[in-house]
């Protein structure tokens, strides 16, 4: 076996050389209470809009209205679920690794407000708040997300330092 050059002493000194900076690194960055609840918000309301879209698919909530089993109303509910379950699986990588999540946050944002004015453009006569109240309180507390996700734009914390 090969002796070692470096002493126990000189790899401590070598290792204390390094505390400081490695104390900032892993101290990470605490984002205030109002953006942890407005990404939660986020979070939960995508993944009811997920499931709501599988629920729907596979015919376990009551349908009342045929033309919500329309091939061409579940292709487009369908793309819209997936894509934003995807952009907020993005969105929360990015955060975690703190890395590009304002731009993240403002094209998710941005698709956000396209897909709810799109779902309402297209089917605002195919949903009826009576026949489908699940699919229309989904597609009126859009608002919400809308504003929780600026929100978070403005009042996430980045990094300072960036390696």
């Amino acid at each position: 076996m090969k002796r070692s050059n470096i002493t126990n002493e000189e790899i401590g000194a070598l290792l204390g050389s390094f505390s400081d900076l490695r104390k900032e690194l892993s101290a990470g960055i605490t984002q205030a209470t109002s953006f942890k609840v407005a990404l939660a918000i986020s979070n939960i309301y995508i993944f009811m809009f997920t499931c709501l879209f599988f629920l729907i698919r596979g015919n376990i909530v009551p349908t009342f209205t045929p033309n919500l089993m329309a091939e061409d109303f579940l292709a487009i509910f369908g793309g819209k679920a997936i894509a934003a379950f995807w952009i907020f699986t993005i969105l929360n990588i990015s955060l975690y690794f703190n890395f590009s999540f304002n731009i993240v946050s403002l094209c998710a944002t941005i698709y956000i407000a396209s897909s709810v004015f799109d779902l309402v453009a297209l089917f605002h006569e195919r949903i009826s708040f009576q026949e489908t109240f699940y699919l229309t309180l989904l597609i009126t507390t859009s608002p919400v997300l809308i504003f929780s996700m600026v929100f978070m734009v403005f009042t996430h914390k980045a990094s300072v330092e960036t390696l």
